[in-house]
């Protein structure tokens, strides 16, 4: 048995206990009327008493209303968050249809999704998970996609095609150079559009983190179409080289409306894009043409970098400076926004709760409904860009 304490390891003790009196009374003393405005606050509005209940589930906080599409492993359907009144997307992911490794795949989706916060990328409000169902709360885009955007509209015209790009490459280059994330899954599926026609990258279900040294990876994934040599090839791979091919194909398809290796069978379409010699030459600019070639270059050493590919005249047009046209910037954290926390807290959620949970740089149901009030916010002062039926496609 231990030694009973003497006198002075008894005093030492209660010294230091007396010491973190203070700290935890101020800690106590800071929160205790958040408490006390909440629980008044949930008794007048029952809803807002669901929001402030971390166990409360996704019915409880969200109207699940039609299906918009497929992700990796689940169904994206269109909600209401019932607090704002707010769009938002929900993507359901039932636990009887994840054996080990697809448990793990959604695992490591939310932890790398969580973690991007980037204009060009879905943001990840919340997890909301139950015994049977895992659902990922996202933010909604109203333009849909740009595989129906292509439906609907055709080529695009390289205006709009150049500034799509732009927003890919901003989004990539956060990704890539400083989360140290690939996507491997880029396609015009997954590349959304907002309320103000910005792009936005969706659907993490492949995604990967590869550290600063950009190690090599093995999992053969990804759609037909977008994929690299090297996948076809089952070779281990740079995921960031894999993206940039995803990337040239985008670019290409954008300007021609149709993919640059089609073939009846996989094998046929493998084979294609392993010779790198594309179905039709692309009905753009020389410029945008070499850039294009640039990229979908068969071997990955010599394919065009991410730095070559904001640095290529057709990406800058007349601007002088990549960063004067691309979006590169990401945050650390949740900005405040006053205006957003004070809606909020007209419904009851007092702005102190709310930039209490924000400062912690949680993710439930209060920092969600914040989340979705700055987006709402954000959006009602950003400026409309020209749409890409305002713009006449290229001959």
């Amino acid at each position: 048995p231990p030694p009973p304490p003497t006198a002075a390891t008894t005093a030492t003790q209660q010294q230091q206990q007396q010491q973190q009196l203070p700290k935890a009374a101020a800690v106590g003393a800071a929160y205790a009327p958040l408490v006390s405005g909440r629980l008044k606050a949930a008794a007048a509005n029952p809803q807002l008493a669901k929001t402030l209940d971390p166990a409360s589930g996704l019915q409880d906080n969200y109207s699940v209303l039609g299906v918009l599409g497929k992700g990796s492993y689940g169904e994206v359907r269109l909600a209401v968050h019932k607090l704002s009144k707010l769009r938002a997307a929900v993507k359901s992911i039932s636990r009887a249809k994840l054996d080990a490794k697809l448990r793990k795949r959604v695992e490591a989706e939310v932890k790398l999704h969580r973690q991007l916060r980037h204009p060009h990328v879905v943001r990840l409000l919340e997890v909301i998970s139950s015994s049977s169902t895992i659902c990922l709360c996202m933010q909604y885009a109203p333009g849909g996609t740009l595989r129906e955007v292509l439906d609907t509209r055709g080529a695009l015209s390289e205006v709009v095609a150049r500034r799509y790009t732009r927003q890919m490459l901003g989004a990539l280059h956060y990704c890539h150079n400083v989360m140290h994330i690939v996507h491997r899954d880029l396609k015009l599926d997954n590349m959304l559009l907002d309320a103000n026609d910005n792009l936005l990258i969706a659907d993490f279900g492949f995604a990967d983190s590869v550290g600063a040294s950009n190690r090599k990876l093995k999992l053969l994934c990804g759609s037909p179409h977008y994929s690299a040599p090297e996948i076809f090839a089952q070779q281990e791979y740079v995921g960031s080289h894999v993206d940039l091919w995803s990337l040239g194909v985008l670019i290409y398809t954008l300007l021609n409306a149709h993919f640059p290796f089609q073939a009846a069978s996989m094998e046929a379409l493998g084979k294609k894009v392993m010779r790198g010699k594309w179905d039709r030459p692309l009905n753009a600019s020389a410029a945008a043409s070499a850039l294009v070639h640039s990229i979908l270059t068969v071997a990955p050493a010599k394919r065009a970098t991410l730095d070559d590919i904001c640095q290529h005249e057709w990406v800058l047009a007349e601007a002088a400076r990549p960063e004067d046209v691309i979006p590169f910037e990401g945050q650390a954290a949740a900005p405040w926004n006053d205006e957003a926390a004070a809606k909020l807290d007209q419904m009851g959620c007092s702005a102190a709760l709310v930039r209490f949970h924000v400062g912690q740089d949680a993710h439930n149901h209060v920092t969600a409904a914040y989340e979705l009030m700055l987006a709402d916010h954000l959006a009602g002062q950003q400026p409309a860009e020209p749409a890409p039926a305002a713009a006449a496609a290229e001959p």
